[in-house]
């Protein structure tokens, strides 16, 4: 028992009295119990009970087992009056029956087994009909996703189309393919369209401005049954945008065996719904004794919600939150001041009572793990962080290490989403601006930024380039998938961690030692060996063309540091050997990759410039 649960049993005890004096009946409900004895439950902790010293007690929601239901359901409404079978009244069905969905809404379903069968249809309705819609109990729109062409030759698309006097529109279907294949799972287009939807896996989602994936349609698809669902506040979104309300429509059976009793039929409308019940002692042919059938339809109404179309959440009004921007002198309290771009200061303010827009605000370095951690969705280099083509901010780092921004451009350039992940690294201003930075964006004079992994991939297209126009072949393979994405992405630790060196070291080797095209090397050695080392091979290649063999002995260094410093392995007992060879003992993890970065930069430009004079004095 969980020791939560084991505390709840022990204040309240089956058939007993608490300390506070709460009158119970039975134990709380565990896992295993059934739902009757988890509501009875429920209402007991919710305070529905009596007391007999007036005492009270708080006591934890726990979704499940103790958390009321924050929504209508149509359990809350309808319960038929009269002598039936229990097991033949579908509570659990009615439970999901709400108009407040807010998080996963079923919309089409099938099912079907010895115990019950069923399923789940949506059509929509314009704002206008939702009275009408709720006319009858039998389910509307037969005929949308499928299409018709009539003896007069009138074409029927399957997309719209009328019945019993009312407009329905199709959203959702699961096709059937005759048994050929699992049902195929169709959605509204203009749905999709809306959300910039795209599909993986059976499974819809979208991205929000902050380029970050959301769920937004899900399905489950077997051989006997099948389930699509929709974010309830999306879809909810959706229908405001377009003026259109969903009709649900349910029909579910239950097969149970069960005394003999009368026939009893049962019928509930309210504004939101309209539902019949009936259950009768009868088989149908499943090996149960008797069934009930529960049918009707119901509205989900539109809902302006927080859930908003990316291209829709810029309009959206929002709280800009306060960076620390300083230290007060005189108690040492972080100085903060709000992001937001319309109450800062420009250069063309009559005074200087605003605080400026390029005001710096200076964040942990580890703040950028999170994008460094996605090169396929993030581009952080050193001066800017990119997510795809949907945003950007300009950053920079300090001389103390620590990531800059401008505080203007964390309220203009940062998505919302992301200000909470911002606010939880920022710090208070230490070391100074880097020059560069000052002199492009204060001074306004060119000044390159210092962009170390650039510069490692500019140097290997530098080798290719020259081997290529030397040799007539190349000497590394093309990247192809994640191996090219993480190298395009290099980026160095952004943990104060030893490990957070690995991920990089990884991907330089990779790109630059596993590469290699050992094929092409021996073409250009004549060596008919294939049990040379690639890196032996490129060694004789600089060396035949004049080189020392430097540019070779750094990216070997590169590879032992890889085998022997705990990064492909575990750590051998010549790390420290290979650290000091390298040069990189006693340094932090991002010193550490910019050493290596320069010292793998400098031995490629070498080679490339031993290659291009190779080629010159093979030409003359």
């Amino acid at each position: 028992m969980p020791p939560c649960l084991t505390v709840l049993a022990s204040v309240i005890p089956a058939g007993g009295r608490c300390r506070d004096g709460w009158k119970t009946s039975r134990a709380l409900p565990f896992p295993g119990y059934d739902q009757r004895a988890k509501d009875e439950a429920d209402r007991r902790l919710r305070g529905d009970r009596g007391c007999e010293t007036g005492s009270s007690m708080s006591t934890p929601q726990i979704p499940g087992y103790t958390a009321s239901t924050p929504r209508r359901t149509l359990a809350d409404e309808w319960l038929p009056d009269g002598d039936y079978p229990e097991v033949l009244w579908p509570e659990a069905v009615v439970r999901q029956i709400s108009p407040e969905p807010f998080e996963w809404l079923t919309i089409v379903e099938h099912f079907f087994n010895d115990d019950r069968h069923g399923g789940t249809s949506c059509v929509l309705v314009d704002g206008a009909d939702i009275e009408s819609a709720l006319g009858d109990v039998t389910w509307l729109g037969s005929d949308l996703g499928d299409v018709g062409i009539w003896g007069d030759g009138t074409f029927e698309d399957g997309l719209s189309g009328t019945d019993t006097g009312l407009a329905i529109e199709f959203f959702c279907q699961a096709r059937d393919h005759h048994g050929l294949r699992p049902p195929t799972v169709e959605i509204s287009h203009p749905f999709l369209w809306y959300w910039d939807a795209f599909e993986t896996a059976g499974n819809w989602l979208y991205l929000n401005r902050a380029g970050r994936d959301q769920p937004l349609i899900r399905s489950a698809i077997s051989e006997d049954e099948y389930r699509v669902q929709v974010r309830a506040l999306e879809f909810r979104q959706y229908l405001a945008a377009r003026g259109r309300a969903a009709v649900v429509q349910f029909d579910h059976v239950e097969n149970a065996d069960a005394p003999e009793f009368e026939r009893k039929d049962s019928e509930h409308r309210s504004e939101w719904v309209n539902a019949s019940w009936h259950c009768l002692p009868e088989t149908l042919g499943l090996g149960r004794s008797a069934f009930s059938r529960l049918l009707g339809r119901y509205l989900i109404l539109p809902l302006e919600g927080p859930r908003k179309p990316r291209w829709e959440e810029r309009r959206q009004d929002r709280q800009y939150p306060e960076f620390q921007y300083g230290v007060d002198p005189n108690t040492g309290s972080p100085l903060l001041h709000t992001c937001n771009p319309d109450e800062l200061g420009t250069y063309f303010d009559k005074d200087g009572s605003r605080l400026h827009y390029l005001t710096p605000i200076y964040f942990r370095r580890e703040v950028l793990g999170r994008y460094v951690d996605e090169p396929s969705r993030y581009e952080v280099t050193a001066t800017r962080l990119r997510c795809l083509d949907l945003w950007g901010v300009d950053i920079s780092t300090n001389t103390a290490g620590l990531i800059e921004v401008y505080l203007g451009d964390l309220g203009r350039d940062l998505p919302s989403d992301e200000w909470p992940h911002w606010l939880g690294h920022n710090v208070a201003p230490e070391g100074e601006m880097a020059e560069d930075r000052f002199r492009r964006d204060i001074l306004n004079q060119p000044s390159p930024s210092k962009d170390l992994p650039r510069r490692v991939r500019a140097a290997r297209s530098s080798v290719a380039s020259a081997a290529q126009s030397a040799f007539g072949v190349p000497i590394w393979r093309d990247l192809t998938g994640p191996e090219s994405t993480a190298f395009q992405r290099l980026h160095g630790p952004t943990s104060p961690e030893p490990t957070a060196l690995n991920g990089p070291v990884l991907t330089m080797t990779k790109a630059l030692i596993d590469s290699i095209d050992p094929k092409s090397l021996r073409h250009i050695l004549d060596e008919p060996s294939s049990e040379v080392p690639s890196l032996q091979l490129l060694e004789s290649v600089e060396l035949g063309t004049g080189g020392d063999g430097r540019s070779t002995a750094v990216l070997r260094d590169l590879q032992r540091l890889r085998s022997a410093g705990g990064i492909a392995h575990l750590s051998g007992k010549n790390r420290e050997k290979v650290l000091d060879q390298i040069g990189i003992v006693g340094m932090k993890p991002n010193e550490a990759f910019d050493h290596i970065c320069t010292l793998v930069s400098e031995a490629l430009e070498a080679l490339a410039e031993r290659f291009d004079d190779y080629q010159v004095v093979d030409n003359l």
